[in-house]
């Protein structure tokens, strides 16, 4: 809600939200699913192959005008933290927000966004709580081998007190960026 009041007050800016114009460039197996922005991705750690589910809490897009055809439109999958998920567990056969961040890095690595959703990219947004709980995400992101730049980082309060296209999210390295800038 709060990107689509964001955009309609910010010129250049339009909103594809979910699910039907999305979906429009999904595969038909896909549109035909109870649940379609839900999937499977297989990883292997220390050798043993666990199959992880991904299930963002939004699927939105933003298009920029005056951008050049194939680079103006980036979808995001919105990732809300509300603090209650372990950073890190021991394995991956419980949930932790390190697991989470490796089902979205192999879904990029595997190109799974483009055959299941029809999408060409996406960023994860997530959003927390606190500062603190910040810099623990982006520890377990940092620490992630291979860890790719899809992830943004922000928190509640931060992105409450400014206009949401200007806020300035955090990426794995640490450097602020806002949506715009990321996404040229």
């Amino acid at each position: 809600m709060a990107f689509e009041v964001a955009c309609r007050k910010r010129e250049g800016v339009t909103l594809i939200p979910p699910p039907e114009e999305i979906l429009a460039a999904a595969p038909e197996a896909t549109r035909r699913l109870r649940l379609p922005f839900r999937w499977q991705v297989e990883v292997t750690e220390k050798g043993k192959l666990h199959r992880l589910g991904v299930e963002p809490d939004r699927v939105f897009g933003l298009c920029f005008k005056g951008r050049p055809a194939g680079r103006d439109c980036v979808y995001f999958f919105l990732e809300a933290d509300r603090g209650t998920m372990p950073v890190v567990r021991q394995g991956l056969d419980q949930t932790s927000f390190r697991r989470k961040l490796l089902g979205y890095q192999e879904t990029w690595r595997q190109g799974l966004h483009r055959r299941h959703l029809g999408i060409p990219n996406f960023r994860v947004l997530t959003v927390t709580t606190t500062e603190d709980r910040l810099a623990h995400l982006l520890e377990a992101c940092r620490s992630n081998p291979g860890s790719a730049g899809i992830f943004l980082f922000g928190h509640q309060r931060g992105i409450a007190r400014g206009h949401l296209l200007n806020y300035e999210w955090v990426d794995r390295r640490g450097v602020r960026t806002s949506l715009f800038a990321a996404n040229r």
